[in-house]
């Protein structure tokens, strides 16, 4: 009879358990559906987000961007720099600085780098030739030399942007060398 009273109660579940099971699924299909509908209006508001800023940037009241002129590119091209108006005064003199091409302006820029530096490294054998102290002359010696390192690396950025027909000017691997010959002139 014992077997008989188990399988009596066998698949039956206690009315508090059922409704323990009842009550926790009924939470989890109202945190589902609370869930689908903030990812719908999440959804729904970033669509009227974007056609809202679409319209606005395609309306016909939007002022057409002004183009630069040399004079204002070169400026903005200065303006970046440590030394603004030094910058500017250096560059401005050269008879193609008129233009709004950067690539032109960096060019220029580097010649005038170039021009610079050779003028200081003949500044320091002037220098040498003034003092009697071979220990001045020394430190003078050692500056010409990383004047001259200097000079390479600025020749190397210079040679580097010389390209053929077809080929982009700068490419990322030509960056790449420039930043590093660059930095090694600022080191030297």
């Amino acid at each position: 009879m014992d077997s008989i009273k188990s399988l009596k109660g066998y698949g039956k579940v206690e009315e508090l358990e059922e409704k323990a099971f009842k009550r926790k699924t009924r939470r989890r299909f109202i945190i589902f559906i609370i869930s689908i509908v903030m990812l719908l209006a999440v959804i729904i508001g970033a669509v009227a987000g974007i056609l809202i800023h679409k319209r606005s940037n395609s309306s016909p009241n939007t002022i057409p961007p002004t183009e630069l002129t040399p004079a204002a590119s070169l400026k903005a091209v200065c303006s970046v720099t440590q030394y603004p108006s030094s910058y500017f005064s250096s560059i401005s003199p050269f008879a193609s600085s008129n233009t709004t091409d950067q690539e032109l302006l960096f060019k220029l820029s580097l010649k005038v780098d170039i021009d610079e530096l050779s003028r200081l490294s003949q500044y320091r054998t002037k220098l040498q030739a003034e003092t009697n102290d071979t220990q001045v002359k020394f430190t003078l010696e050692v500056c010409g030399d990383l004047f001259e390192d200097a000079l390479d690396r600025l020749n190397d950025s210079t040679t580097s942007l010389e390209v053929g027909e077809r080929v982009k000017l700068l490419s990322a691997s030509k960056i790449d060398d420039l930043k590093t010959w660059l930095s090694t002139t600022i080191t030297d």
